[in-house]
């Protein structure tokens, strides 16, 4: 479904389409991005789905009304029209054609173990959201700041005393890439040996700092964002 917009941008606002389209038009391959405005991207995105843009906007768009499952005469988008569990894609790009589980580059039964195991012993899984905030925006906004004022670095109770951290302490989170400063959530629903960094925050809480762009899955090409190797400490006035 669609909605229409509450109010009309503001200021140096710029829709999202608009942002991307005029990044690539300044790095030169803006053709990669042909669609005028929102309504053309949309029409563009579900135009396979056989639904249409008027459809979405009007009337709560399709997802309230009564579904019916099946194919209903289309075949899957794969080059043989069916489920494929052995990808024949895959095999000619000299790719494993079977679906066989990968280890992480940097976890605790990775490769890169042996390297950097005993300097960051704790699994680092970025990426968690905060409800009060969209992404990296609206931590801007003094009435939500109130409900979450910090970035928090959360972890269990036992990984948390092994590490002389109590709830509300300021840390640092650290891998082989850089550092992150944050507080200390000390929680029940963490699991032990692991840490949980949010997304979305600015300068020395960015998580981006602690993530490898090298480190990735090898077929598509996916950020290992979830399985990477940290530290955690108290943070001291050096740290800067």
């Amino acid at each position: 479904m669609l909605r229409e917009p509450a109010v009309a941008p503001l200021g140096e606002s710029r829709t999202t389409l608009d942002f991307y389209k005029g990044l690539a038009d300044a790095c030169g391959f803006g053709e990669l991005f042909p669609w005028k405005d929102d309504r053309e991207l949309i029409e563009h995105e579900v135009a396979p789905s056989g639904l249409d843009f008027d459809t979405l906007l009007a009337g709560g768009g399709e997802i309230f009304r009564e579904k019916t499952y099946g194919l209903q005469g289309r075949p899957f988008p794969t080059p043989s029209g069916k489920i494929e569990i052995y990808s024949h894609a895959f095999e000619e790009a000299g790719f494993d054609p079977l679906p066989t589980y990968l280890e992480p580059f940097k976890s605790p039964q990775g490769p890169r173990w042996q390297e950097l195991g005993e300097k960051y012993p704790l699994v680092l899984a970025t990426g968690t959201r905060t409800l009060y905030f969209n992404g990296s925006q609206l931590h801007n906004i003094a009435s939500l700041q109130r409900f979450e004022p910090h970035p928090r670095a959360e972890l269990g109770p036992q990984t948390a005393a092994a590490y002389g951290i109590t709830h509300q302490d300021e840390v640092i989170v650290e891998t082989d890439r850089g550092w992150v400063r944050m507080t200390a959530d000390v929680n029940e629903r963490t699991m032990e040996g692991v840490v949980l960094v949010p997304h979305g925050w600015e300068g020395d809480a960015n998580c981006n700092r602690l993530t490898d762009a090298n480190c990735r899955e090898p077929i598509m090409g996916y950020p290992q964002w979830k399985g990477l190797l940290c530290s955690i400490r108290k943070a001291s006035h050096t740290d800067k």
